[in-house]
C-alpha cells in the first residue's frame, strides 16, 4: 500500500514479447504502458477465469490499436504463456480492483536495480479515482 494506491506484479506478453516493450503486437503483447479503466466485469468469464476485467485506455493512453485487453488469471500451465497481451494477476489484485474505483497505471520496472531487460515485470498500480 502507497497511501491511496496499491502496487503489484503482473506479467503481460507472451513468448519472446514477456513484458517487454512491443506493444504494437496484436496477440503477443505485453500491454502499453499508461493508464487503464475498467470497462466490464466478469465474475467468471467462460474463456479467462473468475475474477475478469476488460479494461480501456484512459484518454492520452497510447495503445497502438489495440483494444482487447483483460485482466485475468493465467492460464492452467501456470507458465507465463496465458497472456497475448492482457495483463495476468493473482487473484488478491482482481479482488481488490473488484472493490475498489481505481485508474490502473502499467509500467514496466526492475525488481532489483543489478537486473537486465529480461527481467523486467509488469508493474499495476491501482489509483483511487
Amino acid at each position: 500500500y502507497m497511501g491511496s494506491k496499491k502496487a503489484y506484479v503482473a506479467y503481460s506478453g507472451m513468448k519472446e514479447h514477456y513484458n517487454t516493450v512491443g506493444y504494437s503486437k496484436l496477440e503477443l503483447g505485453p500491454i502499453p504502458v499508461g493508464k487503464w479503466i475498467v470497462d466490464q466485469y466478469f465474475k467468471h468469464h467462460w474463456q479467462l477465469g473468475p475474477e475478469t476485467f476488460h479494461i480501456e485506455p484512459v484518454k492520452g493512453t497510447v495503445y497502438y490499436g489495440r483494444l482487447q485487453f483483460f485482466i485475468h488469471e493465467d492460464n492452467h500451465r501456470k507458465d507465463h504463456s496465458g497472456s497475448g497481451g492482457c495483463i495476468i494477476v493473482d487473484v488478491a489484485c482482481r479482488k481488490d480492483i473488484r472493490k475498489g474505483d481505481y485508474v490502473l497505471a502499467v509500467s514496466y520496472t526492475h525488481l532489483r536495480a543489478h537486473e537486465t531487460p529480461e527481467h523486467l515485470v509488469c508493474r499495476l498500480l491501482l489509483e483511487k479515482k
